[in-house]
């Protein structure tokens, strides 16, 4: 499986920028956690969260802020350094420790890219696994508590921490505080109760423990002991000279410098050549290779064979190590010789670059030969610059190609194009016949070849090779166009070349977006809600909006307007969940949310209102619909309720019956005086001020109301009072009262000589309604 471990990389973030891999030596020590191999990739913690039927993470990442278990410490083993940016796998002594009296199934999840693993990565197989073997290490903190496959860790023997002896780690090397050694970054996933429900099936990425909850789990970045093996900087080659000179060649003059861009270590320069190729380059090796840390030697002359000569050189005097941040420049100059042009209409294009080996302090290359040309020979440590193209000149050869599509355009997501090609011979007759050598297109491999426009077709002069080729273009709507070049080089009859290239552009048209939006009221019609301003009718309102099928981008939506409750984008909530405003609609899908409002209308009217759903689409088009509903408001029939409140009058017959004057003193209703003040009662009131019965008036009863003996005129006395009844009263106890209960009416008179006498009067007053 080492083989394949370059096929196995995620297609994202630092794990593409480098082609190579530093794997450490394999140990044959036992590791204490379960060794993956080179399978190393896993979902990352966030995403293995999202796994769990019902997690969700709205914010797209966990929030770890538990810190039950940790990594303290690690230990490469049989490694001492890494490249930034790259994956290293390595075996090391891996220190865990528990803040909590005992956690089961600890996991920790190793980052792949420059995502922190509790970050949701869409699935993305980002992350590689730590994940220990229960009671493993022999150590008192590393224990089986639970009976599954992951190992647990406890305190409750006295220590809090165990070493994964021989661990194997994979991980990106990076160091983002620039300090010179490695980040070790890691997040820790573990479990708090005591079941039997972890495992190391690795089919489906899914081994180990995950947070129980969007907190519990730890995450952290330490330094490791990995020297950071410096980056390789970018070489520079400057051509100060003319770049033609005539046969048979001359002196080309060049500046190369480069900047070591490690702020911590030193580069050592090991080797400095100026490689240099006849165009059309073939495969490495080069044609000539100058040893630019060698002395420079004088210009050839005519009996010196062609070929490449150093005639001028400071680089050999250079210090070769670069110290950290420090910067290297010198100037060369090369002598080309070439009169191989067999006639005077050849011309010859010699390619050259300047290849630097460089190694860091431990004499690991530093550079891993990528940004050396395809023909010339690298390996480890090799560093290029960009290639210089120099020439020995004469009358080229010439060719002209022209490109045509059968379409301008295709809709999205695209269609099919084919392509006509005609290449032209337009060289004079001496240096035709031409053969194509090599046909290309910048999007298409056409190596195979493609009718008349193989290579290896001959022309004469003004023949033309004509060939098609039909390939499908996909692409979106505000995409650029499609544009692709076709090239095509021949060859005289004295190997002189030319070239000539055309391109032809594609736009991608759009597929229009559409939206439907429904509107509909529960119930449509209520009654009316009348003058009573409380009075209100609940309405429930289902808003539908239907993405039309026949599109092919994705909908956002900006605001579904209501133009009598406002905007209700973030109240309309898609599945009882996600407001309409956060979520993104596919062609087909139908939407639907439920808003209530309260209305108010009278018999014979209704309420309408308008909604209008606006979004954009993915190519930024907008949509928009509008929708109605109508609540119809229904008669409501009037009622009343009638009470009744009667007044009763009582005359007061108060007879003298002595032999002497009295006065009236006083007069009592249930105890209460009645002759200065309304006595006010549960359902009705005795108010004193006179009534009229038989149609007789009887004045109120009054203080010191004189009554003579007993016989004479006016041994009477005659008043009266009236009982007023609540509207309304229904119940009989509350106005039921009998004299003989002894506190309903008494009486009181008074003597010259102040004696009194009371007087009861047996009566009772009943009503009901």
């Amino acid at each position: 499986m080492k083989n394949n471990l370059l096929q196995q990389l995620p297609c994202s973030g630092a794990a593409l920028a480098l082609g190579l891999m530093l794997t450490a030596t394999p140990t044959e020590v036992l590791s204490a956690g379960y060794d993956f191999g080179d399978d190393y990739e896993r979902r990352c913690m966030a995403d293995a969260y999202l796994l769990k039927p019902g997690n969700s993470l709205p914010q797209n990442q966990l929030n770890c802020t538990a810190n039950d278990v940790e990594i303290t410490n690690v230990v490469p083993v049989g490694i001492s350094e890494c490249t930034p940016g790259q994956l290293v796998s390595f075996d090391a002594d891996v220190t865990i420790r528990t803040n909590a009296n005992e956690r089961y199934d600890t996991t920790f999840y190793l980052p792949l890219t420059s995502q922190s693993p509790k970050v949701v990565q869409g699935g993305a197989e980002n992350c590689s696994l730590i994940l220990p073997k229960p009671g493993d290490s022999g150590e008192i903190a590393d224990v089986q508590l639970d009976g599954d496959e992951c190992g647990d860790i406890s305190k409750a023997g006295g220590l809090d921490e165990y070493v994964l002896v021989n661990e194997r780690i994979n991980m990106l090397c990076v160091d983002n505080d620039d300090d010179g050694r490695a980040d070790f970054t890691y997040c820790a996933a573990w479990d708090n109760i005591n079941r039997n429900n972890c495992t190391v099936d690795d089919s489906n990425f899914s081994s180990g423990q995950i947070p129980n909850t969007k907190s519990k789990c730890n995450c952290d970045t330490f330094n490791i002991d990995l020297f950071i093996r410096p980056n390789p900087p970018s070489i520079v080659k400057t051509l100060v000279s003319d770049n033609n000179v005539p046969e048979p060649g001359g002196k080309f003059d060049y500046t190369v410098s480069f900047t070591n861009p490690s702020s911590t270590a030193s580069l050592f320069i090991a080797s400095m050549t100026d490689e240099i190729s006849v165009v059309p380059v073939g495969s490495a090796p080069a044609d000539y290779s100058v040893d630019l840390l060698s002395s420079p030697v004088s210009s050839p002359t005519q009996t010196d064979p062609d070929g490449a000569y150093l005639v001028a050189n400071t680089c050999n005097t250079h210090a070769t190590e670069i110290m950290a941040g420090a910067s290297l420049s010198c100037s060369f100059s090369v002598y080309i010789k070439d009169i191989d042009l067999n006639d005077t209409n050849k011309t010859e294009v010699y390619r050259d670059t300047v290849k630097i080996g460089l190694q860091d302090k431990n004499e690991e290359p530093v550079g891993d030969g990528s940004t050396c040309p395809i023909w010339v020979s690298s390996q480890s440590g090799d560093n290029c610059s960009a290639p210089i193209d120099v020439t020995i000149t004469n009358v080229k050869p010439s060719v002209s190609i022209v490109k045509e599509g059968n379409v301008s355009s295709v809709t999205e997501p695209g269609g099919q194009v084919t392509y006509t090609i005609t290449v032209t011979n337009t060289s004079a007759y001496f240096d035709s016949p031409v053969t194509i050598s090599s046909f290309t297109d910048t999007l298409y491999d056409l190596s195979s070849g493609t009718g008349t426009c193989s290579t290896g077709a001959v022309l004469g002069v003004g023949e033309q090779a004509i060939c098609t080729y039909t390939e499908s273009i996909v692409g979106n709507f505000g995409d650029a166009s499609i544009l692709n070049t076709a090239s095509v080089t021949i060859a005289d009859n004295e190997s002189d070349t030319a070239s000539g290239s055309e391109s032809h552009s594609v736009a991608v048209l759009n597929v229009p977006s559409s939206i439907s939006l429904l509107k509909e009221a529960n119930p449509t019609s209520v009654p009316e809600t009348g003058d009573d301003p409380s009075v209100k009718r609940s309405i429930e309102y289902t808003f539908t909006i239907t993405v039309d099928s026949n599109g092919v981008d994705t909908v956002s939506f900006s605001s579904l307007l209501d133009d009598k409750f406002g905007e209700l984008v973030n109240e309309c909530l898609i599945g009882g969940v996600t407001p309409l405003a956060n979520y993104v609609a596919n062609p087909g899908d139908v939407l639907s949310c439920q808003i209530s409002r309260n209305l108010q209308g009278n018999a014979g009217g209704s309420h309408t209102n308008e909604a209008t759903v606006k979004g954009t689409d993915a190519d930024g088009q907008a949509v928009m619909d509008v929708a109605t509903a109508t609540v119809n408001f229904t008669d409501v029939l009037p009622t009343v309720d009638v009470a009744f409140a009667p007044r009763v009058v009582v005359v007061l017959q108060v007879k003298n019956t002595s032999i002497e004057d009295v006065t009236f003193q006083g007069l009592t209703l249930f105890g209460q005086n009645v002759l200065n003040a309304d006595v006010v009662d549960d359902g009705f009131t005795f108010r004193n001020i006179g009534g009229t019965y038989n149609e007789v008036f009887y004045p109120a009863c009054q203080l010191n109301q004189s009554i003579t003996y007993a016989g004479s005129a006016s041994d009477t006395y005659l008043c009266a009072f009236v009982i007023d009844f609540t509207a309304g009263l229904d119940d009989v106890d509350v106005v039921n009262f009998n004299a003989n209960a002894g506190n309903a009416v008494q009486v009181t008179v008074e003597d010259e000589q102040g004696n009194s006498a009371n007087g009861d009067i047996d009566i009772q007053l009943v009503t009901q309604e």
